[in-house]
């Protein structure tokens, strides 16, 4: 779905008040545990700001002597308006938002200005409306109210009305002026508070107040009024307090609030900040003995000016030193002694957490138990705490271990004694319990086992002399990690060893679990045991080398402790690697943003994570230890709302990206885009596409900015959309359509050109080729010319000549006959058919030469029939319809050919009465048609014709070569019947000319087919 910014603001309304609520600052967390981020004039941010407000963009907006500056969570950016557009002043003292939009801009010198969609209008400017320094602001309905030092003002309709009398109020310096959830407008100067009676039209005095004064509302629907160092509840409206939404707009310009957990927090204090919790907050109170919190480094002399609680939970302070963050962890920090460095914790059976510390030097309670959040230290000067058996600890100190459970010491185990030469005191690198007894690496000394009383030496163990990490399985069986990079199985006094034969390929083994799956780690990576061997294991996005602690959590969720994160594997993730080996692990990270207590030790001789009977998770890291109680992390339901801020082309700026249309040529664009998002804003992830490039969304990760390059002319739209760090999408947002022009070369007209001008070159290359084509078939045809003379002066010098020789013999011959004798009429009958036969030779040299035309196709079937005649044999009728047209030469050939070949077959074996010789010269059917009543002819004959004989074989290849259609088949009062149907252009085309074009005839025909097939095929 796309929408525009409008809508997009719209939706994002509505999924403010309606959606899900948002985080805040949990009651629960110890003041000091919050993360505190501080962001000074090297981030941007401005000292000293007055004013703090939110827009509903998610914008948040700072007010400060140096102007007014707007932050998305990441930059902080200086306003500067639209065009020739100004500010009023720098020194902005007062801003507040408004439902439709707004912004309302106060300033210390006076004078009043509106931001609306980037652009400002003034609607007080002094000294035409002596307004005066603006303290606060409540909107009524279309009325705005405006508290000032010069006193209060109603805005209506474009104009100025002062309160005075009339309305109630003393002429006097104003403070405050709010419109609580309850419709109800309250207003305060500097010694009374009043309640705007709207039945009277004026205000009523409620209560004394001090100089100055503000008014607050907490989410339990309650109205309260701070003055001095006093917090009052206001009196309660008609149908009692109601619990209100968190509003989506908001503002301070002050330095107390209550936050939508209902802390109260307050700058009355030394230096800092105070909290109030819900519990201890009463109808009237105040700070003293509150929780302390010091913002800004706890520096003495920093002065707090505003306080400000964003829609999303996190509560900002603005301090002479810059503009400070704080907002829950999901990991807590446990408030951990200065120089509490590389712990270790263990957690007895009654969930009692012990944390024991190896950096602590000479100082007392390097063994501490938790006792709530508040850490109890131990007499024992402790390097390592572990789990025992029996839900104790083993706390390892420099002479003995201890045995532990809630105050009391259980045992007190003394360690081996040293060899002579050997330092007394102990430090133990590696410390477990299994069901035989207790497993005790002492540094330079080796591996020790303690059972039946007594210590065992590293001798009767050697294949764990490289051992640097033990996990107890609930057999009572002790998995060792080795240095070398072996897995050892030690279960009483038998031992079992896998290496890299079994796949164990992960380095030196720093880390084992078997609780579930066996699981082993190292600096290579980490691996699982899978049908029979080690594989390894791998995630999306995090090196799972040196994992040092994995808990199963009560729907099956795993977390992993890795080098500097938390990885968080859900239970369907989990199993979808387990079932296929080459899917990596997906989960979701929680570093150092989100609580984790510094980078985990690659090394560390105990699990780094352990988890508590209630879910509660500890973290251990090198640098402390914190908390991750699951039911207490609270996501973040708001939508993030994207902002295109700019695109850049051809060295220029184009704000919002609204570009129009951009000069051809432009090939490289760049995309800025941001969306205000103040929680982890370094974990926004954004999306985007190019509509008119990109067919899909395409993933940016955290970067704020895009890049095209090679676009052509068009129509563009850019779209991007974000992802908060708890994956809630918020809405697409579009920047406004643009073009990029076409050069000429790009256009319509050119291409129209172009393709014309291919046509022609493609007109010219067919010409070309057609006279190349002409050429060589003129080539052959003035061969097969030459060779149809020789066949002709051959045939008249031979054949000819031998047959007059023998017809002038035959007629000396017939001469001596007795005239009308039988044998004399035989003998005239032979002279005639050689003479006919001389005649036709004669035509065919003629024709072979190209100097005669062809006699009439009728009278050449005649001709054929008369001759073929020997007596008594069928008549032969001949008709024609229409007027003879003059056949192309190989056409009149072969339709000749295939006629007599009829005609001969029906008098040679048709045994017929009469055959019937039909021409068709009207192009409406058959041109030739030769039918008889004979006797007919078999099937299988008109199929295949008679082995040997090649009558019917030859008329259907002579029709072929003509590309004419031929039909022998038996008709139905019997006899045969052979039909010969020509293309149309061979009936209609009759040739100009005559007889003296017949060679030409014939080459151009065969020309034109030649190239046509040349060119198209």
């Amino acid at each position: 779905m796309m929408m525009n910014r409008g809508c997009a603001l719209v939706l994002t309304l509505f999924l403010l008040f309606y959606g899900s609520p948002a985080r805040a600052l949990d009651p629960n967390t110890p003041a000091g545990a919050y993360r505190h981020d501080m962001f000074d004039a090297r981030a941007g941010a401005p000292p000293s700001a007055m004013a703090i407000a939110q827009t509903a963009d998610g914008w948040l907006w700072f007010g400060a002597p140096s102007g007014l500056y707007r932050h998305d969570g990441v930059r902080f950016e200086v306003f500067h308006g639209a065009g020739d557009e100004r500010l009023l002043g720098r020194y902005v003292t007062m801003l507040a938002p408004r439902e439709n939009g707004e912004l309302w801009i106060g300033y210390l010198y006076g004078g009043l200005s509106v931001l609306h969609h980037g652009h400002l209008r003034h609607v007080a400017v002094m000294p035409a409306q002596p307004l005066g320094q603006t303290y606060a602001m409540a909107f009524d309905g279309d009325d705005a109210w405006a508290a000032t030092s010069t006193g209060f003002w109603r805005y209506r309709a474009g104009a100025w009305t002062r309160g005075d009398a009339r309305m109630g109020l003393p002429g006097r310096k104003a403070r405050y002026v709010h419109r609580d959830t309850y419709g109800r407008l309250w207003a305060s100067d500097e010694r009374q508070l009043y309640l705007f009676d709207r039945a009277a039209a004026r205000f009523a005095p409620v209560l004394d107040v001090a100089h100055s004064s503000n008014i607050k509302e907490s989410l339990d629907g309650r109205v309260w009024i701070a003055d001095d160092d006093r917090v009052r509840l206001l009196p309660e409206p008609e149908g009692g307090w109601r619990a209100r939404a968190a509003p989506a707009m908001r503002a301070n310009t002050y330095q107390s609030l209550f936050d939508r957990d209902g802390n109260y927090w307050s700058t009355d204090c030394p230096f800092g900040l105070c909290v109030r919790r819900p519990g201890q907050v009463s109808a009237s109170f105040t700070m003293q003995g509150a929780e302390h919190l010091p913002v800004a480094g706890g520096k003495a002399g920093v002065t707090i000016t505003s306080l400000f609680e964003d829609r999303e939970g996190n509560l900002w302070a603005a301090s002479t030193l810059g503009v400070g963050r704080l907002r829950d962890s999901r990991m807590t920090p446990l408030a951990m002694p200065a120089g509490a460095d590389w712990p270790t914790l263990a957690l007895d059976g009654d969930d009692n957490a012990w944390i024991a510390s190896d950096n602590m030097g000479a100082t007392s309670g390097s063994l501490w138990r938790l006792d709530g959040n508040d850490l109890v230290s131990q007499a024992q000067h402790s390097r390592m705490v572990v789990a025992a058996r029996d839900g104790a600890v083993l706390a390892a100190g420099e002479h003995t271990i201890e045995r532990r459970r809630g105050s009391r010491v259980l045992e007190r185990l003394p360690l081996p004694a040293p060899a002579p030469g050997q330092d007394a005191r102990a430090i133990v690198l590696l410390l477990a319990e299994d069901r035989e007894g207790i497993w005790a690496h002492l540094a330079g000394r080796g591996l020790f086992r303690h059972r039946a009383g007594a210590w065992e030496p590293p001798a009767r163990h050697p294949s764990l002399a490289l051992a640097v990490y033990a996990f107890v399985d609930a057999a009572g069986r002790t998995w060792f990690g080795t240095r070398d990079g072996r897995v050892v199985l030690a279960d009483g006094d038998a031992y079992r060893s896998w290496g890299k034969a079994e796949g164990v390929d992960v380095g030196a083994i720093t880390f084992i679990d078997a609780s579930r799956e066996l699981l082993v780690a190292g600096d290579g990576g980490m691996a699982v045991w899978q049908a029979g061997r080690f594989r390894a294991l791998h995630a999306d996005g995090v090196d799972l080398a040196n994992v040092s602690g994995i808990v199963v959590s009560a729907d099956g969720d795993r977390w992993l402790n890795t080098v500097n994160a938390v990885l968080h594997v859900r239970a369907a993730d989990w199993q979808r690697s387990m079932d296929d080996p080459a899917q990596p692990l997906r989960g979701e990270v929680w570093d150092e943003l989100q609580g984790h207590p510094g980078i985990s030790d690659g090394v560390s001789p105990a699990p780094t994570l352990r988890q508590a009977g209630d879910g509660t998770i500890w973290v251990v890291g090198v640098n402390g230890i914190s908390r991750l109680d699951r039911a207490r992390v609270r996501r973040n339901e708001v939508a993030p709302l994207a902002e295109v801020s700019a695109l850049l082309a051809n060295g220029r700026r184009y704000p919002g990206g609204d570009a129009g249309l951009l000069a051809p040529g432009t090939e490289r664009l760049q995309f800025e885009f941001t969306a205000p998002s103040l929680s982890m804003p370094e974990r926004v992830r954004f999306q985007y596409r190019l509509e008119g490039s990109d067919r899909d969304w395409q993933d940016a990760g955290t970067r704020r900015s895009a890049w095209y390059t090679n676009l052509g002319p068009g129509e563009y739209r850019f779209e991007v959309r974000a992802v908060n760090e708890d994956g809630v999408i918020g809405p697409v947002v579009s920047s406004p359509a643009f073009s990029i022009g076409p050069h000429f070369t790009q256009t319509g007209w050119f291409l129209f050109a172009c393709t014309g001008l291919a046509g022609a070159a493609i007109y010219c290359l067919y010409l070309l080729r057609l006279a190349q084509v002409k050429r060589r078939w003129k080539t052959r045809m003035h061969e097969r010319m030459a060779e149809r003379e020789r066949i002709a002066r051959t045939l008249h010098d031979t054949f000819l000549q031998t047959v007059q020789a023998m017809m002038l013999h035959l007629d000396v011959l017939a001469a001596r006959l007795r005239p009308g004798s039988g044998e004399r009429q035989q003998l005239e009958r032979l002279l005639d058919g050689a003479q006919k036969a001389v005649e036709e030779g004669r035509s065919q040299m003629l024709e072979l030469r190209g100097d005669a035309p062809p006699a009439p196709l009728a009278a050449a079937l005649r001709g054929w029939a008369e001759m073929l005649r020997t007596g008594d044999e069928a008549h032969v009728l001949l008709s024609e319809q229409g007027a003879p047209h003059d056949l192309a030469p190989q056409v009149r050939a072969e339709v000749e050919s295939i006629g007599c070949e009829a005609i001969a077959n029906a008098l040679r074996h048709a045994r017929a009465s009469c055959i019937d010789v039909q021409l068709d010269w009207t192009g409406k059917g058959p041109l030739l048609r030769v039918c008889d009543d004979g006797v007919g002819m078999p099937a299988g004959l008109i199929a295949a014709g008679r082995a040997g004989h090649w009558g019917l074989p030859g008329m259907r290849e002579r029709a072929a070569n003509i590309g004419a259609t031929l039909v022998v088949r038996n008709r139905a009062a019997g006899g045969l019947e052979v039909v010969l149907t020509l293309a149309g252009n061979d009936v209609q085309a009759p040739l100009k000319g005559g007889a003296q074009a017949g060679g030409v005839r014939v080459e151009a025909r065969a020309e034109a087919a030649v190239a046509a097939q040349t060119i198209y095929s």
